[in-house]
C-alpha cells in the first residue's frame, strides 16, 4: 500500500511544527523566568549599593566632622594662650 508523499510531508511537517512549537514555548517559560531573576538581581544590587554608598558617605561626613572639631580645638586653645607640649601631654599643660 503506497501513501501520498503530499500528505507525508505535510503530516512531517505538521508534526515538526507542533514540536518546534513547545520547544519554543519552554524557551519562552525560561526566557520569562531568567528575565524575573535578572529583575530580581538587579534591585538587590541596587539596594546593596544604595547601602553601602549611605554608608560611605556617613564615614566621609564623620571623618570630615572630626578634622573640623580638630581644627576647632586646636584654635581654641591657641586663642586661649595655652601652652601644648605634644610629646610628653596631648592635653594643655597651662593656660596663661
Amino acid at each position: 500500500m503506497r501513501t501520498d508523499p503530499h500528505r507525508e510531508i505535510t503530516q512531517l511537517r505538521t508534526d515538526t511544527d507542533r514540536r518546534f512549537k513547545k520547544v519554543d514555548q519552554r524557551f519562552e517559560r525560561m526566557d520569562k523566568r531568567f528575565e524575573q531573576l535578572r529583575a530580581d538581581m538587579n534591585q538587590r544590587l541596587e539596594q546593596l549599593y544604595r547601602a553601602i554608598n549611605t554608608q560611605t558617605w556617613k564615614m566621609i561626613g564623620g571623618i570630615g566632622l572630626i578634622a573640623v572639631l580638630g581644627r576647632l580645638i586646636e584654635r581654641i586653645r591657641t586663642l586661649s594662650g595655652a601652652t601644648w607640649d605634644r610629646e610628653r601631654n596631648p592635653m594643655p599643660v597651662s593656660i596663661e
